[in-house]
């Protein structure tokens, strides 16, 4: 009897699993009380069933609560349905393992990403947080540019991609990977203006090898590379290249077709003297070359023990210039006054060109994509009208709105977009600024549309909740992002959305400009 006890008590699984994961998790791999049953999908219609706790899966968020509330409980086991946006069902094992230990195990940025993915569209929030941490501590030369297919305009992991790629341009360039990249990251890349190489022929030559790929490693016409690069054409600084390396690595590649090559040859020798096409960037400046965090690092900070002797050697090395004569003195001071000038006449320009960029006295209060859910959009058909109210900490003058503009599907980059927009203190009836806008706008997810205030527009005060009313008449389609309702700023705080309860809500004002 005895020895049959001891064998029972041996066999109890809760003696070797003592804590309460580890129970949890011993109940899940065998089935155990199970009573639900996932079925994830993935996008492929692959299918795989999960056998769950509603209790276990329900402290995830609030999302996977209402999955499983929405169940009948009478005791048989249900069958709840998980869509996933990826190619791979099993990536739900990590979540669950998670979910039943505690522990996100990642092996790979492949999976980060798709963890994090499913993250954004099911609020699990600090599964988000840890898929984060892993990306930004994981982004290399290979695994940038699936960070960059894969991130969301103006997101945390883009800024961190694009801050990988600005120090380690050409290793980045120089990854296998670069070559299976989308066109809308090349975009990305070519968009930059800060970049670690030698010279535009380096990103030159990567984009040539690129479209090779991309056209079956056949050789290019001007008419496919065209086609295959799109909008990319338009960012290479050709004009940046020296006329040999244009000749001998651009004009012979089939990027080009002969007329666009002699344009570019003569416009490098004589600027403007002959007219170029309207996929042929115009920038002759060469790219800022990007600093590397390895370039700064290596300087050692001093410390008070050594500031003095290190004073003491800079004065024993300093090399005192010979006097000038009166002549060179005189031509130095016109210089600088020259010089001064020439700054004043490019600030008074730049002024005039964009008269609401950011100065001392405007705020760009950006709306950026929420962090929790950046991947999370709501469509919405014009024409129609959009109702946001906001409040400011301090008084200040709305300059000019940015919202999202059309994402319907067509072969033209651009459409006709009419819209009016009201600004009125909220419970009031007169408009404290009203613009309308008649004109193109660009189409797509990632664009966006500047209105700018051009009649008189009453100053706003403080504290003042104020309602913004904007029509749209042109006919098409919206997917408007989740944005966060408020904004803080060094110098300014912007509330949105009074009547709203929700930290968060689809929007499609993505920057106020405003005078302060």
């Amino acid at each position: 009897m005895a020895s049959n006890e001891a064998y029972a008590k041996a066999k109890d699984w809760r003696r070797s699993h003592t804590s309460l994961t580890a129970q949890l998790w011993y109940m899940y791999e065998n089935g155990i009380c199970v009573d639900v049953l996932v079925r994830v999908k993935a996008i492929d219609g692959t299918e795989v069933v999960f056998k769950c706790h509603k209790l276990v899966l329900a402290r995830l968020s609030e999302n996977f609560l209402r999955l499983v509330k929405n169940t009948d409980d009478d005791g048989d086991v249900e069958i709840v349905t998980v869509n996933l946006s990826t190619n791979d069902p099993k990536i739900f094992s990590v979540i669950l393992r998670y979910a039943y230990l505690d522990k996100l195990e990642l092996k790979s940025m492949k999976q980060a990403l798709d963890v994090h993915r499913f993250s954004c569209e099911y609020g699990t929030v600090q599964i988000f947080k840890e898929c984060e941490d892993y990306i930004s501590n994981n982004v290399n030369k290979h695994s940038v540019w699936d960070v960059l297919d894969y991130a969301p305009k103006q997101s945390m992991l883009m800024k961190w991609a694009k801050s990988t790629l600005g120090r380690e341009t050409k290793q980045c360039l120089q990854s296998e990977n670069f070559l299976n990249c989308s066109q809308s990251t090349l975009l990305t890349l070519v968009k930059m203006q800060q970049l670690n190489m030698p010279s535009e022929l380096d990103l030159v030559l990567a984009v040539i090898k690129w479209t090779r790929r991309r056209n079956k490693d056949q050789d290019l016409t001007p008419q496919i590379s065209q086609e295959l690069l799109g909008p990319v054409l338009e960012q290479i600084r050709f004009l940046s290249l020296s006329a040999a390396e244009f000749s001998e690595h651009v004009a012979k590649s089939g990027l080009l077709n002969n007329s666009d090559c002699l344009a570019i040859l003569v416009n490098m020798s004589a600027p403007g003297q002959m007219a170029l096409s309207n996929h042929i960037c115009k920038q002759m400046r060469p790219r800022e070359k990007a600093c590397t965090a390895k370039e700064s690092s290596q300087k050692p900070t001093p410390t008070k023990k050594h500031e003095k002797e290190q004073q003491v050697v800079k004065v024993a090395n300093k090399v005192v210039p010979p006097p000038k004569n009166a002549a060179a003195s005189k031509q130095d001071e016109i210089m600088k006054k020259t010089d001064l000038l020439f700054k004043q006449l490019q600030q008074g320009i730049s002024s005039m060109l964009n008269p609401v960029e950011n100065t001392q006295d405007h705020v760009v209060v950006e709306r950026v994509l929420d962090p929790v859910c950046p991947f999370l959009t709501q469509t919405m058909k014009a024409p129609c009208e959009i109702n946001i109210s906001f409040q400011l900490s301090r008084a200040a003058t709305l300059k000019a709105v940015c919202i999202e503009t059309q994402v319907t599907e067509t072969n033209k980059k651009i459409y006709k977009e009419a819209l009016h927009i009201m600004v009125r203190e909220m419970g009031k009836t007169e408009n404290i600024a009203y613009q309308t806008y008649h004109g193109d706008a660009r189409y797509g997810p990632d664009e966006e549309l500047q209105v700018n205030f051009t009649s008189k527009v009453k100053r706003m005060n403080s504290g003042v909740w104020y309602t913004m009313r904007i029509l749209l008449r042109s006919a098409g389609q919206y997917k408007l992002h989740f944005r966060p309702n408020l904004v803080v700023l060094e110098e300014l705080k912007v509330v949105f959305n009074k009547e709203e309860s929700c930290a968060r809500k689809p929007c499609p004002v993505t920057k106020l400009i405003l005078e302060v």
